[in-house]
């Protein structure tokens, strides 16, 4: 691959970064190549030391949409850097599995909780309907009043919430420490390469 075609590349697979930042990172990855072909380096090897184009934007969405998240907490940031996670996951494929594993668990609890609190609502209210005009509700079979048990159900929603939102949080501290390990491999490598080239001069 030639130096063209890998930044060309690499500009593609940033597509969605702000221009600013893109045109920063080529700007790096260019003085890669310069340095490279100073100490009398092809083209083609310089590419294959710095890496699948691909995987090294995956790896810099990440690390930019974790910054961007970090300095503005927002929907807007959490979606850009959940997505540029999903990317990164691409590329390493055995962390896949078990985190859409995870994911799954933590979205049916989420809609478990839901699924409590607004039934614990809707048999609140029956049950206060049935005590108020006396009249029974005959899918409603339990062997204590029906708001209790609504108001239970709303309970456990609650609390299975909150314990979602909590693994949720730490979910996300992981996920942070996981692009941050991407992003440390990255820059030795580069830092390899780097030295690489100085030695070779």
């Amino acid at each position: 691959m030639t130096r063209l075609e890998y930044l060309q590349a690499l500009e593609r697979a940033l597509a969605g970064l702000p221009p600013a930042e893109v045109a920063e990172l080529l700007a790096d990855y260019e003085q890669h190549f310069a340095d490279g072909l100073a100490s009398g380096r092809n083209e083609a090897d310089i590419a294959l030391g710095l890496g699948d184009p691909k995987k090294a934007a995956a790896e810099l969405r990440a690390v930019t949409r974790m910054e961007a998240f970090q300095r503005e907490k927002s929907l807007a940031s959490l979606g850009h850097l959940i997505f540029a996670l999903v990317l990164l996951l691409v590329f390493n494929l055995f962390l896949a599995f078990p985190i859409v594993v995870f994911a799954s668990l933590l979205l049916a609890f989420y809609a478990v909780a839901v699924a409590l609190y607004v039934g614990g609502i809707v048999v609140t209210a029956v049950g206060l309907l049935e005590a108020t005009l006396n009249v029974p509700v005959p899918w409603l079979v339990t062997s204590e009043p029906a708001a209790l048990t609504g108001i239970e159900f709303i309970l456990g929603g609650i609390v299975l919430l909150l314990l979602s939102l909590s693994v949720s949080r730490y979910a996300l501290i992981g996920a942070v420490h996981y692009v941050r390990m991407n992003a440390s491999l990255l820059q030795k490598s580069r830092e390899v390469e780097t030295g690489d080239i100085h030695s070779t001069k």
